[in-house]
C-alpha cells in the first residue's frame, strides 16, 4: 500500500514564510540601531568622563578606602567644577606635569568616615595627589591604568590615541580650524537617525513585497 504524501496547506506555508521574513526584518533593524548607537559613542571626548575616588577621611588625614579593591573608577559623567573646599587635588601625567586641579571639602563626613571625591578625567593621567589646606600631601592614587595616552612620542591609534586625546603623541600635519563640536554632534545624531529610518523603510518595503508574494496561489 502506497503512502499518501501530505502537503501542508498553502495558508500554513504563507504563515511560515511571513514569520521567517519578519524575523529577518527585525534582526536587520536591531543591527542598524546598534550601528547607529556605536557611531554616537565614537563622539565621546575625555571631558565627558570623570574620576571617582574612594577614600577615607580620619581627623584631617586621608587614606585609600580599604573596602574597595580599586581605589577609583572612571564614570561617564562630565565633571562639574567645585569652587568651595580647603582641600586640593592634582592630576599629573607620567611626565610630572599638572594637567588638572580641583578642590574638595571632606567636612560632609564629619571627623571620620568614607568619602567619594570626583575629579576631571585626564586622558594621560598617571597619578592623583590630594593635599590638606596647608599643602601637605595626604595620599596619592595611581590612575595610569585608565590612561589612553602614554606620552611615548608614538601615536598608538590601536590603543585609542588621537590628536584630540593625545596631542603629544599624535600631531596633526597641518593646523585645521577647530570644529564646531555642538554642530558636529547634532549632525552625527541626525545622520544616525536618517540611517535608521532608511533601514526601516527598506525593511518594511521588503516585508510587504514578501508578504504579497507569499499570498499568491502556489502552482
Amino acid at each position: 500500500m502506497m503512502k499518501q504524501e501530505i502537503t501542508p496547506p498553502k495558508s500554513f506555508i504563507a504563515i511560515i514564510t511571513l514569520a521567517s521574513d519578519m524575523k529577518i526584518f527585525f534582526l536587520s533593524l536591531l543591527l542598524l540601531i546598534s550601528l547607529s548607537l556605536n557611531a554616537f559613542a565614537d563622539q565621546a571626548e575625555p571631558q565627558d568622563f570623570s574620576y571617582l575616588f574612594h577614600l577615607y577621611f580620619d581627623n584631617g588625614q586621608l587614606f585609600a578606602d580599604r573596602d574597595y579593591e580599586y581605589k577609583y573608577e572612571v564614570i561617564p559623567e562630565k565633571y562639574l567644577e567645585v569652587n568651595q573646599g580647603a582641600y586640593k587635588g592634582e592630576i599629573r601625567n607620567a611626565l610630572g606635569e599638572i594637567k588638572e586641579t580641583f578642590v574638595f571639602d571632606p567636612g560632609s563626613v564629619g571627623n571620620k568616615g568614607k568619602i567619594n571625591i570626583k575629579a576631571p578625567y585626564v586622558s594621560d593621567g598617571y597619578e592623583a595627589a590630594f593635599f590638606d589646606p596647608q599643602g601637605s600631601r595626604l595620599v596619592t592614587v595611581s590612575i595610569g591604568g585608565s590612561a589612553v595616552c602614554n606620552n611615548d612620542k608614538v601615536c598608538n591609534k590601536d590603543a585609542g590615541e588621537n590628536a584630540n586625546n593625545c596631542s603629544s603623541d599624535c600631531r596633526e600635519a597641518t593646523p585645521t580650524p577647530s570644529p564646531d563640536i555642538t554642530q558636529s554632534g547634532k549632525t552625527s545624531i541626525w545622520n544616525g537617525l536618517i540611517y535608521v529610518l532608511i533601514g526601516v523603510a527598506l525593511g518594511v518595503a521588503y516585508w510587504l513585497w514578501r508578504r504579497a508574494k507569499s499570498q499568491n496561489p502556489i502552482a
